[in-house]
């Protein structure tokens, strides 16, 4: 059986959606509760918000519960194409918090740190 390259199996990582976020949260300095930009490896792949612990770590999924969007990492956002479904039906439910108690006054889905434009028009 050949071999694939490096791009090909690449593209099927599920770190790469999380690697896309922590770029765009680096690029936004803080996070939405103060975070510096070096603790984002905890954000969630679904919503970007800060999650208590990392999602992810060398040993696999923590199947960490998002208080946003209530994605549960390791089953929610196993592939990009799963990310952008939980994504897509979170955002169509008018982005409804898991654990309303921990919604921060004030916040909003429009300053999180991803394009919201670009995964709300995605193709379905």
């Amino acid at each position: 059986m050949p071999r694939q390259s490096s791009a090909a199996s690449g593209a099927l990582n599920p770190l790469r959606a999380l690697a896309a976020l922590v770029r765009l949260a680096g690029t936004a300095g803080a996070g939405p509760r103060g975070e510096a930009a070096d603790q984002s490896a905890a954000l969630c792949r679904v919503c970007a918000w800060y999650l208590d612990e990392p999602g992810w770590t060398l040993d696999g999924p923590t199947h960490t519960i998002c208080d946003c969007c209530g994605a549960e990492s390791g089953i929610d956002d196993t592939t990009p194409e799963r990310i952008v479904s939980y994504r897509r039906n979170w955002t169509d439910g008018g982005h409804v918090w898991f654990d309303p108690s921990r919604r921060p006054e004030g916040w909003s889905y429009d300053r999180m740190p991803f394009d919201a434009e670009r995964w709300s028009t995605a193709r379905r």
